[in-house]
């Protein structure tokens, strides 16, 4: 059974010049301090939006020049979070008493803020009524209220931000995948719920932002996302996404962002590819919802890993021998073709050309040959590691010349960094897998 939701809304209307005028009217000591909070999404931050201290007759007035953007804010005092409001208007009056915030709460002026306070006010009491019921019948019979309760409101007050608050908190009804299903059946499931898990959260209301509602939902969105769809198919319902949004928005910075991070360095095979497609529609296409910094930045990182993506042919490395011969990369012929660019000094790097020459009988037997790159010109350590390790069966090369940038053409600044080839030379992984899985890779 689910929680019931625990929000309120406080808000009303008091005239002044003032861009806002937030009035609290409760039982306080004089003089001491009360802070406006709210959640903002985009830098995780709980950030302050103004402090005062309590007047005579038990009044706290929040007041400022600049309208307040609107969003779910709270009240704050030592550092204890008091109750929550949302600031859909600039002008407003809240009345409430210490001893029961929202039981003896009233508020002035604001239909929305009005609506909402009365529906938080019956959702605290079937919210006590669920933590006192001693059966399931009972609770289950309370939260179908709560249900009816929440679709009352969201039909009742359209369009506003405390609708699509609440609309955004429930699930988007699907059909149940059958017992007996299909592979092709479980298919169209896992779609259809990529392509209409987040149809009840408008993404057109900025408000949202300042809610502690989006992390949840996208979390939970995005994390076995590449499981279940292509790099391509991610791109296309990001692109769905982004096309609910207004332009220049919060949440469509948001958005970007989250998509971003997550496939920047990806967890799965060709993945990388959506933080590529998703940067340079969202962030280079359209530099001036960003910084300059960030813009550059990204252009930057785009360039470094789009040339070694899945199913590009890699770039030609030309790289000299222990003999001190050119030895190019694309000269070397193979079925496959593992690339290991390497510092002879890193651990993780001896401990991957361990396992490998131990594994190498293995991938030799699939067609493959290994092109053994050095990025560090000191050919003495050079020579050591080779000898060290045991290297000899493979094309050990180094950068003797220092004409090869590793880190921007082959994103190889973490090291060892592994690409499998096939033989001409297309990329058909660029993650550092267990040995075992590039010789099923090549086995298919």
């Amino acid at each position: 059974m689910k929680k019931l939701l625990f929000f309120f809304a406080m808000l009303g209307f008091f005239q002044s010049n003032a861009q806002y005028r937030i009035e609290i009217a409760m039982q306080a000591p004089k003089d001491s301090v009360y802070y406006l909070y709210h959640w903002y999404q985009s830098e995780k931050l709980y950030l302050i939006k103004d402090t005062a201290k309590v007047e005579a007759a038990n009044k706290i007035v929040f007041t400022g020049e600049r309208n307040l953007p609107e969003g779910m804010y709270f009240l704050v005092s030592r550092k204890a979070r008091l109750f929550d409001f949302p600031v859909v208007g600039q002008n407003f009056k809240i009345t409430t008493d210490s001893s029961d915030y929202v039981g003896k709460m009233t508020i002035e002026g604001n239909t929305e803020a009005s609506a909402y306070a009365n529906f938080t006010k019956e959702n605290i009491r079937l919210q006590r009524a669920f933590q006192k019921a001693s059966n399931e019948t009972d609770k289950k019979t309370i939260y179908q209220e709560y249900q009816s309760l929440t679709k009352s409101y969201i039909s009742s007050n359209p369009n506003t931000f405390t609708a699509n608050f609440l609309k955004a908190n429930i699930p988007v009804e699907t059909e149940a995948i059958k017992p007996n299903a299909t592979r092709q059946d479980s298919l169209t499931y896992i779609k259809n719920y990529y392509t209409h898990a987040l149809d009840n959260l408008d993404l057109s209301d900025d408000r949202l932002i300042r809610t502690t509602l989006l992390d949840n939902i996208f979390d939970d969105y995005l994390k076995n996302i590449a499981f279940s769809n292509s790099p391509d198919e991610i791109i296309a319902l990001a692109d769905n996404l982004l096309a609910r949004t207004k332009p220049n928005s919060e949440i469509r910075k948001y958005i970007v962002i989250k998509f971003g991070n997550k496939f920047i360095a990806p967890e799965v095979l060709g993945c990388d590819k959506v933080y590529t497609e998703i940067a340079k529609k969202y962030i280079i296409g359209e530099p001036n919802s960003y910084d300059a910094s960030t813009v550059q930045r990204n252009i930057e990182y785009v360039n470094r890993i789009e040339p070694s993506l899945i199913g590009k042919i890699l770039p030609d490395m030309c790289l000299t021998d222990t003999l001190d011969n050119w030895s190019p990369l694309w000269e070397l012929k193979s079925k496959y073709t593992m690339v290991v660019i390497y510092d002879y000094g890193c651990s993780h790097c001896q401990e991957f050309t361990k396992k490998l020459v131990d594994y190498y009988p293995k991938l030799e037997q699939q067609g493959m040959k290994v092109y053994m790159c050095c990025k560090v010109p000191d050919r003495e350590n050079w020579l050591k590691f080779i000898k060290t390790y045991k290297t000899e069966a493979f094309t050990n090369v180094i950068d003797s010349h220092k004409i090869v940038d590793f880190d921007n053409t082959y994103n190889a600044s973490l090291v060892p960094k592994v690409f499998l080839l096939d033989e001409k030379k297309k990329v058909l992984s660029n993650l550092r897998l267990e040995l075992p899985d590039f010789e099923r890779m090549m086995k298919k």
